[in-house]
């Protein structure tokens, strides 16, 4: 099946050297350039986590980062563009050229199953449905077992309502499927870093702490789980491979989470000669002088 994973602009951007949009569709009143986050641009993990998955049942899969495109762009892509499913990448940023991207490829091609995911579509799954009547099914947290059982049942043409873990529509009423249970061995995902080139990178997912700013419990549920150190480790030696610039940003929740875990990684790092420079996110009570050094 030919699936098409894109990562919408945030609105309506103007070609270079044109005025703003001011149909509405474009950038919000005072927005100014430099006033998106500096990662905003960067293709989400996510999408590639799920590309990696349906590359492995074999499906034809394109992963496009439409971030930055002038609308124009966008338009001739999507017109170019085929495919039996669309999943679009939502976060707060961008869901405004999520709808339009959504509005775009519906009238483009009418027959397609569109789906979004994301953190923005993991907290208001019913309400992205509600105002955008051209996506069919939103997935909610961690995606990759939902997203490949849709892909299966688009794929056999069967229904696409109560598929754990999505929001849908049953008739004239949005609807919730039953809860999806989180994946207990994350070992059994592929590495994204097998296909694509990326330096960014996920060893865990989740956190034991539940701090009210962070949207890490909606995502990945209560809890840390975590991938094997050898995996790790060789997912570091693929990526490592693909990179021009060796440096890797490691985007874990609270990576310093499980310290004898990194300690291991640490020295796995340090016996199989990999360098390059690296990044995490983590708690200053989660750290000590032998992590530090």
């Amino acid at each position: 099946m030919r699936i098409a994973l894109l990562y919408p602009p945030p609105w309506k951007i103007s070609p270079p050297g044109e005025p703003p949009d001011l149909s509405g569709d474009g950038p919000p009143e005072g927005f100014e350039a430099g006033d998106l986050d500096g990662d905003f641009h960067q293709v989400p993990y996510g999408l590639l986590t799920l590309a990696s998955e349906a590359l492995g049942e074999g499906h034809q899969v394109k992963v496009l980062n439409l971030s930055a495109f002038p609308w124009d762009q966008v338009e001739q892509t999507l017109a170019e563009l085929d495919a039996d499913l669309f999943g679009l990448s939502c976060w707060t940023a961008n869901r405004r050229g999520v709808a339009l991207v959504a509005q775009e490829i519906r009238a483009r091609h009418p027959a397609t199953h569109i789906v979004v995911g994301g953190p923005h579509a993991t907290a208001l799954g019913p309400e992205l449905l509600a105002h955008t009547s051209a996506i069919d099914t939103v997935v909610v947290g961690e995606s990759e077992v939902t997203f490949m059982e849709l892909v299966a049942r688009v794929d056999a043409k069967r229904p696409t309502r109560a598929i754990a873990g999505t929001v849908y529509r049953d008739g004239e009423q949005v609807t919730r499927g039953p809860k999806r249970a989180a994946i207990r061995d994350l070992d059994q995902l592929t590495p994204p870093h097998e296909h694509f080139s990326s330096h960014i990178m996920m060893t865990s997912r989740g956190c034991p702490w539940a701090c009210t700013f962070c949207g890490a419990q909606s995502a990945w549920g209560r809890g840390f789980r975590s991938h094997s150190v050898p995996y790790v480790l060789d997912a570091l030696e693929r990526a490592l491979e693909r990179l021009p610039v060796k440096m890797i940003a490691i985007k874990d929740d609270t990576f310093t989470t499980d310290r004898k875990r990194v300690l291991a990684l640490c020295r796995g790092i340090r016996d199989r000669g990999l360098r390059f420079l690296w990044s995490c996110d983590t708690r200053v009570d989660m750290l000590d002088a032998e992590l530090l050094h």
